[in-house]
């Protein structure tokens, strides 16, 4: 499903990469598109961390269905990124899903 370079270029993406995509549409393989709605910096937990924490919430249509676990995501900017999305839930008929990065 994956090759190594999708999980290499997750290991080199930062807060920055996403800052500016706020808004922008994502596909995802089996889910379809989610828009990317949220994009902030956590609380680092481990001062050792290679790079600063950050979650990132998509939304899509409440007719979406998506269980928690590794999505195929997609975007022109940024390529194919393999991440683990976990439901938040539905807001203002909406279906939110967050990754957190560390």
């Amino acid at each position: 499903m994956f090759e190594p370079d999708d999980f290499a270029r997750l290991e080199r993406i930062t807060l920055a990469d996403f800052e500016p995509l706020r808004g922008e549409a994502f596909e995802s393989v089996g889910v379809g598109e989610l828009r990317l709605v949220v994009v902030e910096r956590l609380d680092p937990q481990i001062a050792e961390a290679e790079r600063e924490p950050f979650r990132l919430v998509f939304e899509g249509p409440s007719s979406t269905r998506c269980e928690q676990g590794l999505h195929d995501l997609r975007h022109l900017t940024l390529g194919r990124l393999p991440l683990f999305l976990v439901p938040l839930g539905e807001t203002a008929g909406r279906l939110r899903l967050e990754a957190v990065i560390q």
